[in-house]
């Protein structure tokens, strides 16, 4: 990582915290929503610097995969996923973090190079050194595209100010979960997170790409993020 930090500059340190301050003051245990999204926003700030191939490699964890269209690819092989893959953006609109914080999972919207947008689900763990590097990846464009709407331009008079980042924070509860998560079916696999209140299972065996987030919260085990996505081979 040494060599990586040299060749990426502040890269990894591109999302000043204070630029996500904001924390849940009533979020148990040592998980703040926050951290994630700063997290996110340094890979793509990254992103923009290195490529995106290059930033999501340097924010992968250990055996890291994109669950695309073709079925699993592993981080290493990203390079050979077509160019409608990659995105010029990506803003997360909602995060789930376990009550000890190691577990998390964001979603939220993407934008192409040309234009086009889409839903992506990321899941996170954290690494020796605390911060989140990514585990599984899944994206999507919207079919069809919603349709594109001008914006007028500003008038010299006036004073045009940036949209905030606007993100829903979710954390587990703290207690002990009665009981384990509901089954999933048989193709499906399971990740859980170490203090057993976040599970995401997934599959790619089908016809489609599954993504499922169940999260211990307000003493049950909810379905908190359903996403099922076409395999290109069922095309």
């Amino acid at each position: 990582m040494a060599a990586c930090a040299s060749l990426m500059g502040g890269c990894a340190n591109g999302a000043p915290r204070g630029q996500f301050s904001r924390v849940l003051a009533n979020a148990p245990g040592a998980a703040q929503p926050s951290e994630l999204v700063a997290r996110e926003i340094a890979m793509l700030q990254c992103a923009k610097e290195i490529g995106q191939v290059e930033a999501m490699a340097e924010f992968a964890a250990d055996g890291a995969m994109v669950l695309a269209e073709t079925g699993e690819i592993p981080v290493s092989d990203l390079r050979t996923l077509r160019g409608d893959w990659r995105a010029a953006s990506w803003t997360p609109k909602s995060v789930w973090v376990s009550c000890d914080a190691r577990f998390a999972v964001s979603e939220g919207r993407f934008a192409a190079a040309d234009g086009k947008v889409g839903d992506y689900v990321t899941t996170w763990r954290e690494d020796s050194s605390g911060d989140y590097v990514w585990v599984h990846n899944a994206a999507t464009l919207d079919d069809p595209q919603p349709e594109k709407v001008p914006l007028a331009a500003a008038r010299d008079d006036e004073i045009v100010v940036e949209a905030l980042i606007s993100v829903k924070g979710h954390v587990t509860d703290c207690d002990r979960p009665a009981g384990s998560p509901p089954p999933g079916a048989a193709p499906m696999r399971e990740t859980l997170s170490p203090d057993g209140r976040l599970s995401w299972r997934w599959s790619t065996s089908g016809p489609e790409r599954i993504f499922r987030l169940y999260a211990w919260t307000e003493g049950a085990w909810t379905l908190v993020l359903d996403r099922q996505w076409p395999l290109e081979r069922s095309k």
